[in-house]
């Protein structure tokens, strides 16, 4: 890496372009390559989550951690890894993210999240130098990066993945850390999961979702999550209303997240849903439970392309996102095929499922999200 790419980050964006990263498809989630250090430098990959703000890897050692497909890396051994303090301004703002910090018996700012399913990651918040491939060809490096070296996991981790890349709004995600280099500005277009094409993620001016087809709708500003107001779904024809009362207009009830995926409805909205499914599809159903405790509806069927589903539309506000098949129904086995959504109280999340062959594009200055229909495989 040359000298004016490690010190002078935006120099770097002048010689070499936009950040830029390649996606993988592996177990449900779409993984990111990125390094990490200086002197040595560790390519690593993780998953890519708008649903969270911290940047997090098994490090060695690693007590208590998942398998992976590949060693894991001693960022420790980079020249430029330092760990953060407890009375660090890093560790409160890590705090205000992760909820729980605490110090270890030599002063180390120490983290420990849970995540819904029960899965539990602890370990030490430090820095170093994240480098990203580049739109030009070069590499673009981002310095003392704000991380999470995790030494024990316990719970459900994809074997593919070393950890997460949280891209949320909070002030320690990939997003903020890149500042003003990216002018608030990401998007990706995910490949459907069978695909052999790697999905694409964009940073900075390359990342504008524009022209022919593009919708947009304005991002809440409740929390650090990408949250956008969902006023109605059809299914075909039949309109069916979100009820928004009592909700702040600027809050947003559904949440953008490419880290969950399948996508998730309140109670009673997914049930308002699901009848109109079964009355579109004449397939034969596989049973009232569904054949696995993901899925709740699944049907006798040789493909989605033949089940005859039909096309779902999500009415955000001042944007109509209309989802293909692949986009709610997922391939279970060879001849099962079921209804990719959930319900859960009083939750709504866009998983990556319903994300795929969109191009969708964050602007956080303009705070909107785009999509823009696309056959991602082709680009």
């Amino acid at each position: 890496m040359n000298r004016a790419t490690y010190f002078f980050p935006e120099v770097a964006k002048a010689l070499y372009g936009d950040p830029i990263s390649e996606l993988e498809y592996a177990s449900t989630e779409y993984i990111m390559a990125y390094s990490l250090g200086t002197y040595p430098s560790h390519q690593t990959y993780s998953i890519v989550d708008t649903g969270s703000d911290l940047i997090w890897l098994q490090c060695h050692p690693c007590y208590e951690c998942y398998a992976l497909k590949y060693p894991i890396i001693d960022v420790s051994s980079s020249l430029t890894y330092r760990n953060y303090y407890c009375n660090s301004d890093q560790c409160k703002l890590a705090k205000a993210s992760v909820s729980n910090t605490y110090c270890d018996v030599v002063f180390n700012c120490q983290f420990r999240i849970s995540y819904l399913d029960g899965s539990i990651t602890e370990g030490t918040i430090a820095h170093d130098t994240l480098t990203l491939a580049s739109t030009r060809g070069g590499k673009v490096a981002f310095p003392k990066t704000l991380f999470g070296c995790v030494h024990k996991t316990v719970g459900h981790f994809v074997p593919e993945s070393s950890g997460v890349v949280g891209m949320g709004r909070g002030p320690i995600s990939l997003i903020s850390q890149m500042g003003s280099l990216i002018q608030g500005k990401f998007s990706y277009c995910l490949t459907p999961m069978f695909s052999e094409k790697t999905s694409k993620l964009h940073f900075g001016q390359s990342a504008v979702v524009s022209g022919p087809g593009t919708v947009s709708t304005p991002l809440g500003t409740k929390d650090n999550f990408y949250r956008v107001t969902l006023e109605a779904i059809s299914v075909g024809d039949k309109r069916i209303q979100f009820n928004l009362d009592g909700l702040p207009n600027d809050e947003g009830n559904t949440v953008i997240d490419s880290g969950t995926r399948l996508t998730i409805l309140p109670e009673d909205l997914y049930f308002e849903v699901e009848s109109e499914v079964k009355v579109n599809i004449k397939a034969d159903r596989t049973g009232d439970s569904g054949i696995n405790q993901a899925f709740k509806l699944c049907y006798v069927s040789e493909s989605i392309e033949t089940l005859g589903a039909p096309i779902i539309t999500l009415h955000f506000r001042d944007a109509n996102v209309k989802l293909n098949p692949i986009n709610t129904f997922v391939v279970f086995t060879s001849n099962v095929i079921c209804f990719g959504v959930r319900p859960l109280r009083r939750i709504s999340m866009m998983g990556n499922m319903a994300q795929v062959n969109f191009m969708v594009g964050f602007d956080l200055h303009n705070n909107i999200v785009s999509f823009k229909p696309t056959d991602c495989t082709m680009l």
